[in-house]
């Protein structure tokens, strides 16, 4: 709608139709034989690279293109520093510690190997996604159930932290973002004392973001009905502040099939 009038985008002689995603093994079977040809990606990092593509395949291949002709920086000599989902969650959540570190403690641990901070700031992650990311894949690297509800607590804070608003503009640089990256980045590390034993574990998105996703498209669904009802005939005149899209199918299309059910039905 912001590119196209609604006027014409709803008419009769337009027809909107929805793409579904390219499944995976579809995507990796494309990607696999590119990267063949051109050797610019190893095996082994086929299948985080088809999970970041979500069902697209020429965002694949563009990514595949722009990796396989990228080149070090010339002012710095270093190649992109930013870590893939899947890269900075493994770090997080399996939190390696330095191994030939002396500890002079009982009860004392090695440093990580790693800084918490910046590896989700050098992430693909917002901050609500890098939250909702690690507290859904967490319970899968602990043993103990007392440690888990520490770091779920810790989860719990990061989440209420980001829904708060900053009172000063000099605060927007480090709260809420810096706050939430310290505790949602070190939750894990903080409170598993007793690890799970470190193995290969598929990571994937949380189912709520998958439901959000889904609602998302449920909503613009339902506006596009909406469009269309109050465009498609001069008898609706329905202004688009209606209702919430969330009743509109409920409450209202099925009094409006029984008045008007040809406008109705043409619509749908």
């Amino acid at each position: 709608e912001r590119l196209v009038d609604p006027g014409y985008l709803y008419s009769e002689k337009v027809a909107i139709v929805q793409i579904n995603p390219a499944t995976k093994a579809k995507i990796k079977k494309i990607c696999g034989s590119i990267c063949k040809s051109e050797r610019t990606l190893p095996p082994e990092d086929w299948e985080e690279f088809t999970s970041l593509c979500r069902g697209d395949v020429r965002h694949s291949i563009h990514s595949l293109q722009f990796r396989g002709s990228r080149e070090p920086s010339s002012s710095t000599g270093k190649r992109d520093t930013r870590l893939s989902t899947f890269h900075a969650l493994g770090k997080i959540l399996y939190a390696k510690r330095q191994t030939d570190v002396p500890v002079s403690e009982p009860g004392e641990r090695p440093p990580l190997q790693f800084d918490p901070e910046k590896v989700i700031q050098h992430s693909d992650l917002y901050l609500t996604g890098a939250v909702g990311f690690l507290s859904f894949h967490s319970p899968d690297f602990f043993t103990d159930i007392e440690e888990l509800s520490r770091a779920m607590d810790s989860f719990s804070d990061a989440s209420i932290l980001l829904q708060q608003t900053p009172q000063s503009a000099q605060l927007t640089t480090t709260f809420p973002d810096r706050y939430v990256e310290s505790i949602a980045g070190r939750a894990i590390a903080d409170a598993n004392l007793h690890p799970a034993p470190t193995k290969f574990r598929a990571l994937s998105a949380p189912k709520s973001s998958e439901m959000r996703r889904r609602r998302r498209e449920n909503t613009t669904t339902m506006m596009q009905l909406l469009q269309r009802l109050s465009l498609g005939s001069g008898q609706l005149q329905l202004d688009a502040n209606i209702g919430a899209t969330t009743t509109f199918m409920t409450d209202h299309v099925p009094y409006m099939r029984t008045i008007l059910p040809h406008e109705v039905n043409h619509a749908m």
